[in-house]
């Protein structure tokens, strides 16, 4: 369950970003592809105990967000290209 629902959020979320970005090209492609670059950044560690501190302790949310925001990124990427 939690491999299908983050899978398709990420999936979701991906092809969205990299379909603006593709698609209207230019600055703001640029910038849409320097906020993945930060993303890839954040260390994961450092954004599962910010998910902790928010979400509390709900495991099944906590993970799903959790690896969706680290997964979106490769799909966006693929997209725009």
């Amino acid at each position: 369950m939690i491999g299908a629902l983050v899978t398709l959020t990420s999936v979701a979320l991906g092809i969205a970003w990299g379909a603006v970005a593709g698609f209207l090209g230019g600055r703001v492609d640029n910038a849409m592809m320097r906020v993945v670059d930060m993303m890839y950044a954040i260390p994961y560690l450092l954004i599962a105990i910010l998910m902790v501190t928010l979400l509390g302790r709900a495991f099944f949310y906590l993970v799903v967000v959790t690896i969706t925001v680290f997964s979106w990124m490769d799909m966006a990427r693929v997209v725009r290209g």
